[in-house]
């Protein structure tokens, strides 16, 4: 039977997929904090599985990790920015998905690329959310709101090469599709930049 097998450094982050995988009825084979057990435990799965981890883990990149799996191991990583070599068009079984992700959409695209082995075109739609709560133009941002919104442009900038107008438009984009106000996402978007800058020092 295909299941899962989490790799991230930060173990709690581990234990945040692990639990939701878990809330959702899918199978989790195994934690890693590092490449080189991530790859130990891929050994001792008959028939592949699906692996979930961050773009670094400690001892490579998602990618080195990618092009040392079996061909039955598709990676779906999840990070706020793409992981350094990631090249879709050359990469089959490599997948990305952008964080931060809601629990019931991350159980949707594992099982969907357990089972299928390929990622939604169409992507997971949030039915039950309700509109009123997705996107208020009407609210009224505090000075600290539009620091973090200006601060988290200044991220994507820097991180995806956008400019001021194209790092707007995906906040705006990204926050509509979450259901998150955009000074929630831009605040989740720096605080996820802080803790891979604290795990690179």
């Amino acid at each position: 039977m295909r299941g899962v097998i989490i790799g991230f450094s930060d173990q709690q982050m581990a234990s945040k997929v692990r639990d939701i995988m878990i809330r959702y009825g899918i199978n989790v084979r195994g934690i890693a904090h590092n490449g080189s057990a991530l790859l130990r435990l891929t050994l001792l799965e008959d028939g592949g599985g699906l692996v979930i981890c961050g773009s670094e883990l400690k001892d490579m990149t998602a990618y080195q990790l990618f092009t040392q799996l079996s061909e039955d191991f598709d990676v779906l990583v999840l990070s706020a920015m793409p992981p350094t070599g990631f090249f879709p068009e050359e990469a089959m079984g490599l997948f990305y998905l952008s964080a931060p992700v809601f629990s019931e959409e991350l159980a949707f695209y594992s099982r969907t690329l357990l089972n299928t082995r390929q990622m939604p075109i169409a992507g997971y739609k949030r039915d039950s959310r309700p509109k009123k709560d997705v996107f208020e133009q009407k609210t009224k941002r505090s000075p600290e709101e539009e620091r973090d919104i200006q601060m988290a442009k200044m991220v994507l900038i820097d991180r995806r090469h956008f400019s001021e107008e194209e790092a707007h438009r995906y906040l705006q984009k990204e926050s509509m599709q979450r259901g998150l106000r955009m000074a929630t996402l831009a605040r989740q978007i720096l605080d996820i930049d802080q803790q891979q800058k604290e795990g690179a020092g």
